[in-house]
């Protein structure tokens, strides 16, 4: 059976900032705060279990934030976003629920080595004309928007990568026509070999990109490895491991998206006909790998 009525869904949006120095050092105390605080009532859910044997929920846990900003030892948390900091204390909570549901191991203690983020649930503005984005407590940030986005934003992720890259991820609600299932679906099975192979016969290559990356990302390591750990020369070196891995982690994504995007478009029919075989269907994820 088809269907064709509307519905409401959410997709989000990724863009790259470019915020300048005081900018990043507004960024860096939100980082910062945020994951203090998240790190801080996670010790604090520890304790009290092993005490009282009764957990905390974020409930308590936001009941108890802004007496803790009110501390004199503690006053500093004023200096980030009262809603960046709620997130966090929320982000912590749905750790927890994907623990118990068995989604995920035991909530750890956030570095500042690793991926930053925090999300705005209100007051982010958008220019389009003027590329630009409004932050709370950060300001106006120069946003590269390279395709349109339209809907209704209901938040916003900022993060930043191991390589000192920032992006912001915008979260938006709109409507669209629900999409026609008609037919019999069709099996996907991922392999070694093959990165995956379909019901019908076709066969999808796998670019191997680590592979491809290999003695390159070996060479930085060793080069990574030879340096004093903390000098400048060592931060330099970790920093060109970092964006290799990262770039090889963006050549995965951007196959699996056009692999996708063949699929559903120019791919196998979905009442089971086979749309190409052999060399045309290694010709036409080719083209969609390019």
């Amino acid at each position: 059976m088809c269907c064709n009525d509307a519905v409401l869904i959410r997709k989000a949006y990724k863009y790259c900032i470019y915020p300048n120095k005081a900018q990043q050092e507004a960024l860096r105390v939100q980082f910062g705060h945020a994951r203090f605080v998240y790190n801080h009532f996670l010790a604090l859910r520890i304790e009290t279990y092993q005490q009282t044997g009764k957990g905390l929920g974020y409930t308590e846990t936001a009941d108890l934030l802004p007496g803790m900003k009110r501390d004199p030892q503690y006053e500093w948390l004023k200096q980030a976003d009262s809603q960046v900091l709620q997130q966090a204390l929320k982000d912590l909570d749905r750790a927890y629920q994907n623990f118990f549901e068995k989604r995920a191991r035991f909530p750890r203690y956030k570095s500042k080595h690793d991926r930053q983020s925090i999300r705005y649930p209100q007051r982010v503005k958008v220019d389009l004309e003027a590329k630009r984005t409004y932050l709370p407590k950060v300001g106006w940030v120069r946003t590269v928007f390279h395709r349109a986005m339209e809907g209704k934003i209901k938040n916003v992720v900022v993060t930043k990568t191991k390589s000192g890259r920032y992006h912001a991820s915008f979260q938006v609600e709109v409507e669209k026509p629900a999409p026609d299932i008609c037919g019999e679906g069709i099996g996907i099975d991922l392999g070694l070999i093959h990165y995956a192979v379909l019901s019908d016969g076709t066969k999808i290559p796998n670019p191997r990109n680590l592979k491809q990356s290999e003695r390159e990302l070996a060479r930085l390591q060793r080069r990574l490895s030879r340096r004093k750990k903390g000098s400048r020369g060592w931060h330099k070196a970790r920093l060109q491991v970092s964006r290799k891995q990262e770039k090889i982690a963006h050549q995965r994504k951007d196959f699996q998206h056009k692999l996708t995007h063949w699929l559903v478009k120019d791919g196998p029919d979905w009442s089971g006909e086979p749309a190409c075989q052999g060399d045309d269907a290694k010709r036409a994820v080719g083209q969609a790998h390019r």
